[in-house]
């Protein structure tokens, strides 16, 4: 079966966005050697949070594409 590239674009979105918070998560966990473990915390919240507000954007994104791919379908 053939993927329609909204299906393509849907999954690429969520491989960038996994592959993002597993490159970041990374980082954060170096921060260990030089920082305090509250100071780490903090920076991991602080993209966790960064990195959720991105997800909803392309959810939305998403969201507007179906709407628009219904609306031409009929």
């Amino acid at each position: 079966m053939t993927s329609t590239p909204k299906q393509v674009l849907e999954h690429c979105l969520f491989a960038a966005t996994f592959n993002n918070y597993v490159e970041i998560e990374k980082w954060v966990s170096g921060l260990h050697d030089d920082y305090a473990d509250s100071i780490v915390a903090s920076v991991f919240a602080v993209t966790e949070d960064q990195l959720q507000s991105l997800e909803n954007s392309w959810v939305g994104f998403v969201a507007s594409l179906r709407s628009l791919n219904a609306r031409n379908s009929r």
